[in-house]
């Protein structure tokens, strides 16, 4: 009995350290979207998509400051995404924002870009040439 019971112990703590380890190499943003379970198939069955995810949610986006006024007016606001980003702070839309949770419509080859509210700030969502271009630069 304590012998079975030893083995259990032993075969809960190797799938824990072994989705541990899995999990360290995935960003948070990519669990929160597909969840644990989604992720941990994905992690073996499509390591290269994995990948391209990870590299997705960093580098899919980005936030640029000083925008002139004249530029702005003619951008659709950020809220287009989503009304949750209506009210959003630039520093938080760098450091929280997950572009896997909002349908954009990047286009191939141009990048989409939208005003961030009350602020000379846009959301740059990268075009998918580009991004897919810059993610096949990393894999060499």
């Amino acid at each position: 009995m304590l012998k079975n019971l030893t083995r259990v112990i032993s075969s809960l703590s190797l799938i824990l350290f072994s989705s541990g380890v899995l999990f360290s190499q995935t960003d948070e943003r990519i669990i929160e979207f597909y969840g644990a379970e989604k992720v941990a198939e994905l992690e073996s069955t499509s390591p290269q998509f994995m990948n391209y995810l990870n590299y997705y949610v960093e580098h899919g986006y980005e936030v640029l400051d000083n925008v002139p006024d004249y530029k702005l007016e003619a951008l659709p606001s950020v809220s287009e995404l989503s009304s949750e980003l209506a009210t959003i702070d630039p520093e938080a839309l760098r450091i929280n924002f997950n572009i896997l949770k909002y349908a954009s419509p990047r286009l191939e080859e141009k990048a989409a870009i939208y005003r961030i509210e009350n602020t000379n700030s846009v959301l740059v969502l990268t075009s998918k040439k580009q991004l897919m271009l810059f993610f096949k630069e990393t894999q060499k």
